[in-house]
């Protein structure tokens, strides 16, 4: 037996006697208080699907410089690569990096579209689990460091529940976990695992200047070291906007280290229409009425990069994995 096929097998053998459902729930909730960020009927799902019902909000700090004062609908970032077309909106690059599949069938998980993998799809009939990323492209970083082209990045653990006591066949997706990475050192990961207090979709705060990413989990633009960061608290960076005036604090994270954030500085992700997380921020039936709502697309490969005119880029884009993800 393989580790993968091992893993997947104890993943398995958790969900079944773990995350059970209530006797009197909905048959796609489970007892552990999460919520679902997706269910349906159909298992059928492209990328571009998923990533759109999976992405976090993104907010900033009022003084984040590559916002040139841009509030609301305004906002344009995170941007696209300078070797991509530029759309009239933020956008956030997705890559769908591990699918962990059930170890009794041998169905295919994964049907392909190598063009463009906009069209590529995935069969949640077949899969437990869902390991999905979310990169940032900003023009600059300042502070400490600062340089020209500065990419960060946002990983997700999802959860494929096979919804038990349904009239028909039925599936939801979970977030158990979400690990925001501050200036690519492991050492520094903000991870939060998802409990009943998690408030979805995903709040992320992005630091000022130097954009290291913090999970924020009750949405209320304030990080709170034990409760929006739950594992290894001691080592976790937080958000430390005072950091893009160029001064180095390597110690733990204190609370004059950042800023609190404002409403119109948040960029939302583009909900599907059936998501049942738009209502919470629809007004009269418009989702994000007052607030920028960016793209997805997927991640760009390697040989995409226009290396006479932006030869500094290709790093950023070639230690992201396997260009043929996942």
């Amino acid at each position: 037996m393989s580790i993968f096929q091992a893993s997947a097998m104890a993943l398995l053998a958790f969900l079944l006697t773990g995350p059970v459902l209530a006797a009197d729930s909905d048959c796609c909730e489970v007892d552990i208080g999460l919520v679902a960020i997706w269910s349906g009927t159909d298992p059928i799902m492209s990328y571009q699907e998923l990533a759109s019902y999976c992405g976090p909000i993104l907010w900033f700090s009022p003084d984040e410089p590559n916002l040139e004062r841009a509030t609301g609908k305004d906002i344009r970032l995170p941007i696209a690569f300078p070797f991509e077309e530029q759309p009239d909106s933020p956008l956030v690059y997705y890559m769908v990096r591990t699918l962990l599949t059930r170890p009794d069938l041998v169905d295919p998980a994964i049907y392909r579209d190598h063009s463009n993998r906009l069209d590529t799809t995935i069969d949640l009939r077949v899969l437990v689990g869902i390991d999905l990323d979310y990169f940032f492209y900003f023009p600059t970083e300042e502070g400490l460091g600062a340089h020209k082209h500065d990419v960060e990045s946002v990983f997700l653990k999802i959860y494929v529940h096979h919804c038990q006591d349904c009239p028909e066949d039925r599936y939801a997706l979970y977030i158990e976990r979400t690990i925001a990475k501050a200036h690519g050192l492991q050492w520094y990961d903000n991870t939060l695992v998802s409990d009943e207090y998690t408030e979805f979709p995903m709040t992320i705060l992005v630091e000022e200047g130097k954009h290291a990413s913090c999970t924020d989990k009750n949405h209320d633009g304030i990080y709170t070291p034990t409760f929006d960061v739950n594992r290894r608290i001691n080592d976790a960076w937080g958000v430390r906007d005072i950091m893009r005036s160029g001064g180095l604090y390597s110690g733990g994270f204190q609370a004059w280290m950042a800023k609190v954030r404002q409403l119109q500085h948040r960029v939302f992700p583009p909900l599907p229409a059936d998501s049942p997380l738009r209502e919470n921020f629809s007004v009269d039936g418009e989702y994000a009425p007052d607030n920028a709502i960016y793209e997805v697309r997927p991640f760009p490969r390697p040989e995409d990069v226009d290396q006479e005119k932006e030869p500094t880029l290709l790093h950023f884009i070639d230690d992201k994995g396997d260009e043929n993800w996942p």
